[in-house]
């Protein structure tokens, strides 16, 4: 996986401010959102197990760094990863939950069912849709 370039870190960080997460598909470098999910996928479910990245923060100075650092985190973990294991297109999410800010390894799929089994068995809070811009609770 190749670092996240400079351009698609402002977005992050926008779409951080504006509604409060972003979903990242590396290696086709784009962010997912309501205007191209159908592209892509409707649901985003966090696959790691609680929270592979959470880092508190109070002010933009302090969210730019816990983004860093959870991007830097997170190119490392797939960058170590067995080639064979590496998803296909490695995706990612960020979203802020209790003032801080979480970074998740992340499935993409359209079937609701699958979604909420899958966020049921890595013990996710809830799985994103897309269309809504919202989360449903598991």
């Amino acid at each position: 996986m190749e670092p996240v370039p400079i351009l698609q870190r402002v977005k992050m960080m926008t779409a951080i401010n504006e509604t409060e997460g972003f979903t990242f598909i590396s290696k086709k470098n784009v962010l997912v959102n309501q205007d191209n999910y159908t592209q892509y996928a409707r649901y985003s479910v966090g696959t790691y197990q609680d929270n592979f990245f959470k880092m508190p923060f109070t002010n933009n100075h302090e969210l730019k760094t816990a983004l860093n650092a959870g991007l830097n985190k997170i190119h490392m973990y797939f960058n170590t990863m067995n080639e064979l294991l590496m998803p296909l297109f490695p995706t990612f999410g960020g979203w802020v939950q209790d003032g801080c800010l979480v970074i998740d390894t992340v499935f993409l799929t359209n079937n609701l069912e699958q979604a909420e089994n899958m966020g049921n068995r890595k013990n996710q809070k809830a799985i994103f849709d897309f269309k809504t811009m919202g989360e449903i609770s598991l």
